[in-house]
């Protein structure tokens, strides 16, 4: 999200990037970001474009063409619900389609600076499993997060994902397991 926007429209950005963030990397959702900011990333501006026209501009990310379709509806579902500003709740950021808990509590840290819960992706579902953190294990990355809130201190929860999201990038791109490394040192 560009700092120098308005409050509204960086509130906005970073929903954006949330959305656009599932099953796509880091580098490549910051390219997408890029292009959204020279056609002019506003929720109004969104709102009127094409989704033609949105899905070419996000085209590198996973699921473009069902992103740049939520991308759209969600606009125009916070200029008609919400009164052009994106929700600062779990509940109405839910509504929004496309958006899940990940991105709902993603949003809201990164938007408001609200940590109301933990942003728990694939990577940090894996690692939390793998690292012994949670018993029983857990089958989905929500079950983690309601796992990882119930004994994690939460002036630690911004800390969590940045750290295991980055360890568990690390892991996927490694030939060898690094977790495992990690742990046979125990």
């Amino acid at each position: 999200a560009d700092p120098r926007a308005s409050q509204a429209d960086f509130e906005w950005q970073c929903l954006v990037a949330a959305m656009l963030s599932s099953q796509t990397k880091d580098q490549t959702n910051a390219e997408a970001m890029l292009a959204l900011r020279a056609y002019g990333n506003t929720i109004h501006r969104i709102a009127r474009a094409p989704v033609q026209r949105l899905d070419g501009l996000i085209c590198k990310v996973g699921f473009h063409r069902v992103k740049a379709n939520n991308l759209k509806a969600a606009a125009n579902l916070i200029l008609k619900r919400f009164g052009g500003r994106v929700p600062r709740t779990v509940e109405g950021l839910l509504a929004l389609p496309g958006v899940g808990p990940k991105m709902a509590y993603l949003t809201l840290h990164s938007a408001f600076n609200q940590q109301d819960g933990l942003c728990i992706d694939t990577h940090v579902h894996r690692i939390a499993n793998v690292l012994g953190w949670l018993r029983p294990r857990t089958k989905t990355p929500e079950d983690t997060r309601l796992a990882l809130e119930a004994w994690l201190p939460k002036r630690h929860w911004g800390d969590i994902n940045v750290c295991l999201v980055g360890l568990g990038q690390m892991q996927q791109q490694a030939s060898h397991k690094l977790i495992d490394k990690c742990l046979q040192g125990r």
